[in-house]
């Protein structure tokens, strides 16, 4: 942000006070950390601050010495341009890599649940049906570890809830995970055959159908915040047009720019509204400066088109996992149909249905896919 109007060295420090004086919830954990610096600079000076404060991470404590060096050896103009360059650079790897790992470590697990059930259905044949009990209540106590595994989606493609809507959005949270835990609940009593397989499958279309319907608010939401996506391009584009025709931000209701953002929009859109108010504070832009700005976003942006379109994969072999299974598993015979498989079919399709919800979705709250992999499972298997 500071180093796209580079002037006169000292942005940064400028972007610094700016963030600690926002209202704006954009840098959360750094406008805490602007404003420690901030109030104590005005005491001992911002380099002695930086070295007495605790709590600041090596990185961001490296990052700000360098720059205040380059200030003092009056390189502050180049030295800003370089670690912007070297950080944009960065932050785009980073989020390159963790889509990239998200992508294959969710397909490699689905490729494994959909294989175990066959593999273990033909040892349980020979060995007995306790195998496959066993295996499928350890494939369901691993779903935290392989949830976990997954890396959280990269911060300027994650999704940020405006307050007004984060009580609705947290029952709908509590709702789910609720349906979730009695999905897990009720595979756990059919292990210990504390109920009979009858009620587990009237159990099973209703909790298909209360997590496909729950899941919908989800899917809104989802489309509310790919929305977001196509509205920073448009404010990018009349930002851009703007700048070319007066060299300025003055004269632009950044107000109504910032209307467009909504109740459920991916941080970086908040970002770009940030930056402009930022970018209009310092007086004129040059139509260099934001064409600049704009292609550092849409490269962050188009990472998100890679995880959604990397994460396809993972879904459609998720959605693909309990029609496989029906084609394969009844050739087994009888034993398809004990307790021991049915337990290791639902676990399977439970932890798959989490993990290509939090590659697809970002969270594993969306219960749509696993409601509807229920769904598919009772219509094809267990019915």
């Amino acid at each position: 942000m500071a180093s796209a109007i580079t002037r006169t060295g000292l942005e940064l420090i400028e972007a610094i006070h700016f963030i600690s004086t926002s209202e704006a919830g954009v840098f959360r954990y750094f406008k805490s950390l602007s404003r420690r610096l901030i109030n104590a600079s005005k005491y001992i000076g911002f380099e002695e601050a930086l070295d007495r404060l605790a709590g600041i991470p090596r990185g961001v404590k490296k990052t700000l010495i360098t720059y205040l060096s380059s200030i003092s050896l009056g390189t502050g103009i180049e030295t800003l341009n370089t670690l912007g360059l070297e950080m944009i650079r960065e932050a785009s790897r980073r989020a390159s890599r963790s889509i990239d790992l998200a992508a294959q470590i969710g397909l490699v697990i689905t490729m494994v649940l959909t294989t175990i059930p066959i593999l273990v259905l033909g040892i349980s044949s020979i060995l007995g049906d306790h195998i496959a009990l066993s295996t499928g209540i350890m494939v369901s106590l691993g779903t935290p570890v392989a949830v976990l595994l997954l890396p959280q989606t990269p911060l300027p493609l994650r999704l940020i809830i405006s307050g007004d809507k984060m009580l609705r959005v947290s029952l709908l949270s509590v709702l789910s995970i609720g349906l979730i835990v009695l999905a897990y609940v009720s595979i756990y009593l059919l292990a210990l055959s504390i109920i009979q397989m009858n009620i587990m499958k009237s159990i099973i279309i209703i909790l298909s159908i209360a997590m496909i319907i729950v899941g919908i608010p989800w899917l809104v939401i989802f489309a509310n915040y790919l929305a977001g996506f196509g509205r920073a391009r448009d404010i990018l584009v009349s930002i851009s047009s703007y700048a070319k025709a007066y060299r300025t931000l003055d004269g632009l209701d950044l107000d109504k720019e910032a209307q467009k953002v909504g109740s459920y929009a991916p941080w970086i859109l908040h970002y770009i509204i940030f930056s402009l108010v930022f970018f209009r504070e310092k007086g004129g832009v040059e139509p260099v400066v934001i064409t600049r700005f704009s292609e550092e976003i849409m490269d962050v942006m188009a990472k998100n088109t890679n995880r959604i379109v990397g994460s396809l994969l993972s879904l459609t072999a998720t959605l693909a996992q309990p029609i496989m299974l029906a084609q394969i598993v009844p050739m087994m015979g009888s034993a398809a149909h004990s307790l021991g498989m049915i337990v290791m079919l639902l676990s399977s399709v439970t932890v798959s249905s989490l993990i290509a919800s939090k590659i697809f979705f970002g969270t594993a709250r969306n219960t749509i896919i696993m409601g509807m992999c229920f769904l598919l499972l009772y219509i094809l298997l267990l019915r």
